[in-house]
């Protein structure tokens, strides 16, 4: 697990990990990772509108608004799997970094969106895109409800 280490942080059972209580859950690599990638995009997403200031340079502003767009894909994802981690496994806790990373990817998201356009092309084509998002995500429920009914008759 990677982070910012403090001087006089106690070490949990001398395993190089550390955590606010001794023996307490830890948060999965999974919910870390939603989150770094959350911070990560909204920290591209700011870069991207500093370069349309007094050093204007439009490819390189698109350029990180689009990384700024898949970190924010990345984070979503990372955030949903990290919240089903911790329904699975109670003994993991999740809860505010999945929330955290899916909160900071949605703001990256629709700010990126915005300066790229793509969010006046998502608005024209909305009946198309109701249908096409509602189709993976049913989806989506479908595979949880499943996983979920195995889980349970195992």
């Amino acid at each position: 697990m990677s982070g910012v280490y403090f001087r006089g942080m106690p070490e949990l059972e001398g395993n190089g990990r550390r955590g606010s209580q001794p023996g307490g859950p830890i948060p999965s690599e999974t919910a870390l990772r939603s989150t770094k990638a959350g911070l990560w995009a909204v920290f591209l997403a700011s870069f991207a509108l500093a370069t349309f200031g007094p050093w204007f340079n439009l490819t390189l502003g698109y350029a990180l608004m689009i990384a700024s767009f898949v970190a924010a894909c990345l984070g979503v994802g990372w955030a949903d799997r990290a919240s089903h981690e911790g329904k699975r496994n109670p003994a993991i806790a999740n809860g505010i970094y999945a929330k955290s990373g899916a909160a900071l990817s949605i703001l990256a998201l629709l700010v990126s969106a915005y300066y790229t356009g793509l969010f006046v092309f998502l608005v024209v084509f909305a009946p198309l895109w109701i249908l096409v998002g509602l189709l993976p995500y049913a989806l989506h429920r479908s595979n949880v409800d499943t996983a979920a009914r195995k889980g349970v008759g195992a």
